[in-house]
């Protein structure tokens, strides 16, 4: 059992009163990854494999390499995008962010073979956001999609899905002043309430996990001395694991009980500044290939 307390807040965490997956019993060292002079981005955990996507600045094909206790495979996609998010859904399949807001769908038991089925989803966050966007995350919980953008203003859209005949999007519902730099998402019910948990980094920035509840109200964060985190991945026990783009080669284990900070007003700023540099980078892209 894990007490976590932050800003009032305290909750008991144990494997009956977390709604989440199982606990996780080992880190995973991504140096092959490295090695292969990939990138990782995002992460998650289906019942059986942890999966971890990554790209290429040779501009060859994204891949999303497959582990559990060591590595297995490695799957090569269908395209080169940056496919900074990956999320497992219990309906049967991942999904995969790419380029320019659009989210692919993939059929998991093909996926696991070395198979590359897509499935169309029809998800696209252009659809409804404003300006030049870019899918820079997402998470699957409870019916939901949830896809966030790395600005200097977090954006995300929360898409209601069924998959009585194929993948339909019910309903969609979009959140703006969200934390700047968002790099990877997790949502989790406590007590029948809901809380979000966002990583933060870029370039040189230190790395920071965030959690809000259900209004998007902070209530703590942790800030890792390693920079770049990425994608994460939260287990019943109230264990974060974490991957980074840089300067290590494996994962890291954090506990939510550490997320006890308040927000530090120069980190902040940093990730702002930052976060409307990449969405400068971004506007420029889109005017390049018009």
């Amino acid at each position: 059992m894990k007490l976590f307390k932050s800003r009032g807040l305290d909750i008991l965490f144990n494997d009956s009163n977390l709604d989440y997956k199982g606990v996780f019993s080992y880190d995973i060292d991504y140096s092959n990854i490295i090695n292969d002079n990939f990138i990782v981005q995002g992460i998650c955990r289906s019942e059986e494999y942890f999966f971890i996507s990554c790209y290429s600045k040779d501009r060859v094909n994204s891949r999303v390499y497959i582990y559990k206790d060591e590595f297995i495979k490695y799957v090569e996609l269908d395209n080169n995008s940056h496919v900074g998010g990956i999320t497992y859904c219990d309906k049967g399949y991942l999904f995969i962010t790419e380029k320019n807001g659009k989210i692919n769908c993939y059929k998991y038991s093909d996926f696991i073979n070395g198979i590359v089925t897509k499935v169309d989803c029809n998800i696209n966050i252009s659809n409804e956001l404003d300006g030049i966007v870019s899918a820079a995350t997402l998470y699957y919980y409870d019916s939901y999609l949830y896809v966030c953008t790395c600005s200097y203003e977090g954006r995300m859209v929360r898409y209601k899905l069924s998959f009585s005949d194929g993948i339909s999007i019910d309903e969609f519902k979009v959140y703006s002043n969200l934390p700047a730099c968002i790099q990877g998402i997790c949502v989790f019910k406590y007590m029948d309430n809901l809380y979000y948990l966002f990583s933060q980094s870029y370039s040189k920035s230190k790395s920071c996990i965030k959690l809000l509840d259900s209004n998007f109200e902070f209530l703590g964060q942790y800030i890792s001395s390693f920079i770049g985190i990425e994608g994460i991945e939260l287990d019943k026990s109230g264990n974060i694991i974490g991957i980074f783009e840089k300067n290590i080669s494996h994962s890291v284990l954090f506990n939510i009980s550490m997320l006890r900070g308040g927000l530090k007003s120069s980190l902040e700023k940093k990730y702002y500044i930052y976060g409307d540099i990449h969405q400068k980078k971004l506007d420029n892209l889109r005017k390049m290939t018009l």
